[in-house]
């Protein structure tokens, strides 16, 4: 069973990885457009 605090805790965790997920690929494009 998920506890309150352990639920917002993945979502920030997954928040986070989206972030630099969306980052990484941002960079690249940016890379590859120069």
């Amino acid at each position: 069973m998920m506890t309150p605090t352990k639920k917002k805790f993945a979502l920030a965790a997954a928040g986070g990885a989206a972030i630099i997920i969306f980052a990484i690929i941002k960079l690249i494009f940016t890379l590859n457009g120069s």
